[in-house]
């Protein structure tokens, strides 16, 4: 093919790959072609942050598409934007080369014909399902069957699949009524009206056709799904086919959730063991929170079962018990924060389960002074993950649980352990207490790809179509096939081939969410993780390089047209009145549209508001980082409430975990990280050993670790047994082995070819679900009266750190940056637009929008977000690279839900 442009009846075509096109305009200062999507012609913005670097011209990139088979792409394409699906179709079946041909037959299925053919989607699944949207064309497909549809058409379509919908279930029912199957279809029926969603009019419609088939049971369990997942409106709907107690409790639970105003007076009106039954107590210590009689709500949670069949859906309670833990130490009450912590039945495995084990630990350690306890918690969640990041933070207080029970060598020791992950906080901070081999990493390069790498790469079948997309130049299609891809590679090798696709395609976002997913498949390799992109001179003269790259990569992951639900855009996501305040005062002219237009400008206006917030909190990157991510008022507020981490009384670190927003904890921690990272990147030298002398910056140095244990008083409830004997399990073989060979230390390997999984240091226990039934659950030992949880008065505000004081030594530099390079010494890096959220609000003031619905299905009972919420407002640990594309890919193509459990809503995480 040809260099240059030709035309066609539809559009303009390339016949050259986008981001080389675009570069070619930018190169010789012309307008850009409007046939270009925004995704590309933010590629050729993209290059001036190159353009200082002189690199030599790209090589010729692969050809892909003939020339006819592009213009039939595109025609396609068309199509499906016009709503011409027959059009589309017919189209697509021209195309010659085989794999686009199925990827025009994908772009078909993927915009959701209404008049789609069963017979066809049921073929297409079962050629492709190594595809991406499989699930979304079978959710479509389904909802699209009518009861006329014949039954052997419908036995057809599910001989190979499972219904995934509601209407799918009812139509396989159907189906094998008509077939004689009379039991299963009725086991279809049962399982639809328990576990999914209708409007009222296919409700109504399936309770005349087979409400006769239902019993309590079912309304039972219906009942107790909606009013888990706040669904009250739809719940209220069934309701009414519950009889007597069942129907009492249903009606004050959904009363409790409403927050009505005689709510209280009515579940204070059940009998005792009514009040146990567990969405009962579930509704209420949510309703006491909120009107915010918080010691009730820690009351009625402490007197709870932490059974998990009692509980039901113990993740929903964690939602509660974390708020309500959180509320406890803002008001210093550490005995029932440690309760609300501790108290819990979560499962091994989850994200959940690590953040209640980590707490746990902690508040015992910090604020109970009880480094056995605290020991128990830690090795609970040593021996419950495998995420890179969990690990390192389970290895590093196992250490400092050692270090309180005055045990140095095995402190060393379990230190060693959390330094194997280098690139993680907790990592490096563990690397920084031992010394000597555990500093001499550098994040050097991995080793190219193998012939066998390529290969096996190239053999994927959804890597043909990825191939071709660059050709394309489809931004949606591009991410969701990427995305989807990055799940399913094995080897370092394969994750930098897709990273090499991705930079040449001009996606940066995408390349370096593979290096992610390579991190936690045990694949890392720095210079995929964490590329470098050429700062501009003028930023770098407001903070150090390092930061700004540290920082842009947790914004936007260096995408330079990165744009938020809240307004936030660009590589460093301002807010425009944030940027338009800091031009002011730097003298800048304020340019709205170059925020997304020019790479140079967000860098440099992101930069100067950042060294404001650096003069403003006497050079602390951890209260600027904050006030970065969440706004400087809350900041304020956190100071008011756990102390001021400049203050000489105060430990950082602790103060860094109390940050009652888990999206603003986790995005300091990851900053900072980034920074150190980066440091070494530059400067090509081995890791400074920073991370500790950054998190202190400001105030004085040597506070981590040496700020004595509070010993708070209070009701402390004992470990759960089987939280101790997950410990145990976990703590007995490393007792066994060290005492066969005591362990002195570990020498760490270089940082791009060391594994992210720890197996030795890690197990990771499968969260298998469960059946449960709604029928009341008699408490084996019902409380009587509640015991209000302590109330925060004099004796715990005289627990309150210090203020911080005049005299305490501070970094000389407090309100200049310290020096840095003023130009980062990395290869540039291609960037590429994307309407999509980015992965924080951003500037002072703001915060990340309250989530959306993923899906017309749910509600606005539901506080269930889209997937920029799961990633930005949760950012669990322990989310696996599978659960964090599982949110891209459903809110990319349009359907399913983005994430696995409801985040609290901004409202509660407030409080």
């Amino acid at each position: 093919m040809q260099d240059g442009v030709k035309s066609s009846p539809d559009r303009v075509i390339f016949a050259m790959p986008r981001s080389r096109l675009a570069a070619v305009w930018y190169r010789r200062g012309l307008a850009l072609p409007q046939g270009l999507s925004g995704f590309w012609r933010g590629a050729a913005l993209a290059l001036a942050l190159a353009a200082a670097s002189a690199t030599p011209a790209p090589a010729q990139a692969a050809v892909y598409l003939s020339e006819g088979d592009l213009a039939l792409l595109n025609a396609v394409k068309t199509a499906v934007a016009k709503r011409d699906f027959a059009g589309a179709l017919r189209l697509s079946r021209q195309i010659s080369d085989p794999s686009a041909r199925t990827l025009g037959e994908w772009y078909y299925f993927d915009a959701e014909d209404p008049l789609i053919s069963i017979e066809a989607a049921d073929a297409f699944l079962d050629a492709y399902p190594e595809w991406p949207s499989t699930a979304k064309i079978q959710n479509h497909a389904e909802k699209r069957m009518t009861s006329t549809l014949p039954a052997a058409q419908v036995m057809a379509f599910f001989e190979s699949r499972d219904p995934l919908t509601g209407e799918g279930k009812l139509q396989l029912a159907r189906a094998q009524f008509t077939n004689g199957e009379a039991d299963a279809a009725v086991l279809h029926i049962k399982d639809a009206w328990r576990k999914n969603n209708f409007t009222l009019g296919d409700e109504q419609r399936l309770i005349a056709n087979y409400g006769g088939r239902l019993n309590q049971d079912d309304h039972i369990a219906r009942v107790d799904r909606l009013l888990f997942a706040r669904e009250v409106a739809t719940a209220k709907r069934s309701i009414t086919f519950l009889a007597g107690a069942e129907r009492r409790r249903a009606n004050v639970r959904a009363d409790l959730l409403l927050g009505g105003a005689n709510a209280g007076d009515a579940y204070n009106a059940l009998e005792p063991n009514d009040r146990g039954e567990a969405g009962v107590t579930l509704a209420a210590i949510r309703y006491f929170r909120r009107r915010q009689e918080e010691p009730r709500a820690i009351a009625i949670a402490r007197n709870a079962p932490t059974d998990p069949t009692f509980l039901r859906q113990p993740t929903r309670w964690w939602e509660e018990q974390q708020l309500l833990m959180r509320w406890a130490l803002k008001n210093r009450l550490y005995a029932d924060a440690y309760s609300m912590a501790s108290h819990h039945g979560l499962e091994p495995g989850s994200g959940e389960f690590a953040e209640a084990e980590f707490n746990s630990g902690w508040i015992a350690l910090r604020f109970l002074k009880d480094a056995t306890r605290a020991e128990k918690h830690f090795a609970a969640l040593a021996g419950s993950v495998s995420a890179p990041i969990s690990v390192s933070r389970s290895w590093y207080w196992l250490a400092r649980a050692a270090e309180a029970k005055g045990d140095e060598a095995l402190s060393r020791e379990r230190y060693a352990r959390a330094a194997e992950h280098i690139y993680t906080f907790y990592g490096q901070l563990a690397a920084e207490k031992i010394g000597g081999d555990a500093l001499t990493i550098a994040f050097e390069a991995g080793a190219p790809s193998t012939p066998e790498d390529k290969a096996k790469f190239g053999s994927r079948p959804a890597v043909a179509a990825l191939r071709m997309l660059t050709e394309v130049g489809d931004d949606r299609a591009f991410l969701i096939f990427a995305y989807h891809i990055d799940d399913k590679l094995e080897t370092p090798g394969e994750f930098r081939e897709l990273f090499d696709l991705a930079m040449a395609a001009g996606a940066p976002h995408v390349a370096v969410r593979a290096g992610k997913v390579a991190a936690r498949a045990g694949a890392f390799s720095a210079d995929i993780a964490y590329p470098t992109i050429t700062v501009p001179k003028q930023a770098a003269q407001y903070v150090p390089a390092e930061i700004i790259l540290g920082l842009s990569r947790q914004e936007s992951e260096f995408n330079p047209r990165a744009y938020s639900r809240a307004g936030a855009r660009g590589l460093m996501q301002l807010i425009p009145a944030t940027a338009q305040i800091t031009a002011k005062k730097e003298g800048l002219p304020y340019r709205r549209d170059a925020l997304l237009s020019d790479p140079h400008y967000n860098l440099t206006i992101g930069s100067a508001h950042l060294s404001h917030l650096v003069s403003k909190y006497s050079g602390s990157w951890v209260m600027t980082f904050a006030a970065y991510n969440a706004g400087a008022n809350r900041v304020t507020q956190w100071v008011e409430a756990y102390g001021d981490p400049r203050s000489e009384s105060v430990d950082p670190l602790d103060w860094i975990e109390q940050i009652p927003f888990e999206e603003t904890r986790n995005y300091v921690q990851r900053v900072l990280e980034n920074s150190q990272i980066y440091r070494s990147r530059l400067a090509k030298a081995p890791i400074a050993g920073a991370l500790a002398m950054d998190i202190e910056r400001g105030a004085a140095r040597g506070r981590i670790g040496a700020i004595p244990a509070l010993a708070a008083p209070g009701v402390i409830p004992d470990v759960q047994p089987r939280i101790a004997k997950l410990a145990e399990s976990f703590l007995i073989p490393l007792t066994a082995v060290a005492e066969a060979a005591p362990h002195v230390g570990l020498k760490p390997q270089p940082a791009s070819a060391r594994g992210a999984e720890g197996a030795d240091t890690a197990r990771k226990t499968e969260t298998r679900g469960r059946r449960q039934s709604f029928r009341q659950k008699k408490l084996s030992a019902p409380p009587e009266g509640e015991h209000e949880a302590g109330k925060p008065g004099d004796e715990q505000r005289a627990m309150r750190q210090a203020a911080p004081k005049e005299s305490l030594q501070t970094d000389n530099a407090a309100a200049a940056p310290a020096p840095g390079p003023a130009q980062p010494a990395g290869a540039p890096l291609t960037m590429a637009p994307v309407d999509g959220a980015a992965s924080s609000a951003g500037a002072e003031g703001a915060y990340a929008a309250e989530g959306l619905p993923a899906s017309p299905a749910q509600t606005a009972d539901e506080a269930c977000g889209g997937y920029t919420d799961f990633i930005a407002r949760t950012a669990r640990e322990e989310a696996s690279a599978a659960d964090l594309n599982a949110g891209a890919l459903a809110e990319l193509q349009g359907g399913g839900d983005s994430c696995p459990s409801a985040s609290p809503a901004p409202e509660d995480q407030q409080r």
